[in-house]
């Protein structure tokens, strides 16, 4: 009895289990789309605005801002190889094979980065050959 359980134990350690595949998978930050990233999970995807919708389409849901009494809308700021873009629609210009990375930065530290009228965050995506 106790051969078999001390049997079962090896044959049960040796066999790949569930959480072993798991951590085979590979894991990706929620503020960053790297290149890798883009070839892994949206090889076809065309432009970037095609992969942030794909890979990450909270980065583009826009959120109140303000008091309760001023509920505007501002859209998210976009940032293309640090030039200020006018807005989402710019990703569509970008190929997704010419990105590196795409990072989004919350309302607090695209604020601090860029100054006011960043309450969404900001999108900035950084291209390469």
């Amino acid at each position: 009895m106790i051969r078999t359980g001390v049997l079962l134990a090896l044959l049960a350690s040796a066999w790949p289990s569930h959480a072993a595949a798991q951590d085979e998978k590979k894991s990706y930050p929620r503020n960053v789309i790297t290149r890798e990233e883009i070839q892994d999970r949206a090889p076809d995807a065309k432009s970037a605005l095609d992969v942030v919708q794909r890979l990450r389409p909270q980065f583009l849901r826009t959120r109140p801002s303000g008091s309760v009494q001023s509920q505007s809308t501002v859209p998210v700021k976009v940032y293309v190889d640090g030039s200020r873009r006018p807005g989402v629609a710019a990703l569509r210009d970008i190929q997704s094979h010419a990105v590196i990375e795409i990072v989004y930065l919350n309302g607090g530290d695209a604020t601090m980065e860029f100054g006011r009228e960043h309450e969404n965050g900001a999108i900035k995506v950084k291209t390469g050959p």
